[in-house]
């Protein structure tokens, strides 16, 4: 096997490791948020469903980032490596940054940037299908929007009325084990949908084509991350952004998971740490703006918007060294 091929294959497993530490750390920072399981327990648990929703139902989204963005590269397969090896190596940079800084920054809006920054810089611009880009980004535009929403009506419904009913001190006790439910509901569906920003590069590059094998190898090294590197993440989105007991905390949780998983079963690739923010500011708006942290919300915002831009910026950038020096 070809250094470069190696160094894509270890590129992508990075990624994977910072998803699991950044993406599914957000299905953890509520449950440890709301005080109803500890740090240790949690990201175990949770790096199991997102391992098995990786296997299970990751490729369509998969075949999205791999086959719908460039669909057709070039017939020099150095030239398609040194492609996603930039576009790889700069998602890894800006992902990895942020995780150290315990930024919560979506690795779908770093992936898909950089491979689009790196086409570009490849003078693909016209084999890029824009059609799936554009696709993809109003739906980072609908997701936050639609777990808001959700969250509102789940909660004004539903919730609100059992609560009245059965007691709120009953009803908290009940709902930590509900909310387990939908904590790994949203880690089922992070892992399917997440898996096509790891996997999907390597279908680009012509190095595996078998997205069951993609998934069930890249959906460990997400599973990896989550145990081992998600700490620091899930204080920011647990504690940092708003208080909320198991109530609230699981109707977030259910209704970011539910988001996801209907873009997972139409193959679009969508930000978790944006379904699950807009959850939190679903019920944070319930509770009063008080609760919510704005210069938190404020900075991850600016992250979502420049993430994509900066991507591009550093893959067109690694294209240009790679290319001349492999």
């Amino acid at each position: 096997m070809e250094l470069i091929t190696v160094s894509i294959v270890i590129s992508a497993f990075l990624i994977g490791l910072s998803t699991g530490a950044n993406d599914a750390a957000n299905a953890i920072g509520l449950l440890v948020g709301s005080n109803t399981m500890r740090f240790r327990r949690a990201a175990i648990l949770v790096s199991l469903l997102v391992i098995i929703g990786a296997i299970l139902q990751g490729q369509g989204v998969i075949k999205t980032v791999g086959k719908g963005i460039l669909p057709s590269i070039t017939n020099n397969p150095n030239s398609n490596n040194v492609l996603i090896l930039a576009a790889l190596l700069s998602t890894l940079l800006l992902v990895g940054i942020m995780t150290v800084m315990a930024f919560p920054i979506s690795t779908t809006h770093a992936i898909i940037g950089s491979i689009v920054g790196a086409g570009i810089a490849a003078g693909l611009f016209h084999k890029i299908n824009f059609i799936t880009v554009y696709e993809i980004v109003v739906s980072w535009l609908l997701t936050p929007a639609a777990t808001i929403i959700l969250a509102i009506i789940i909660y004004a419904l539903i919730i609100a009325p059992l609560s009245t009913r059965m007691g709120i001190i009953q009803f908290n006790r009940i709902f930590q084990v509900i909310l387990l439910f939908g904590t790994f509901s949203l880690a089922y569906s992070v892992g399917a949908n997440n898996i096509g920003n790891v996997a999907g590069p390597l279908i680009i590059a012509n190095i595996l084509d078998d997205t069951t094998i993609l998934a069930v190898l890249f959906g460990i090294s997400m599973g990896l991350g989550t145990v081992f590197f998600s700490r620091k993440v899930v204080f920011t989105v647990g504690n940092r952004i708003t208080a909320m007991g198991p109530v609230l905390a699981f109707t977030s949780q259910f209704s970011a998971g539910l988001v996801i998983y209907i873009f997972t079963l139409l193959g679009i690739p969508v930000s978790s740490t944006q379904a699950v923010i807009g959850g939190i500011l679903g019920v944070g708006m319930l509770k009063g703006t008080r609760s919510v942290d704005k210069k938190t919300i404020e900075y991850i915002f600016l992250g979502w918007i420049l993430t994509p831009v900066i991507s591009a910026i550093l893959s067109m950038l690694a294209y240009a060294i790679l290319s001349s020096v492999l």
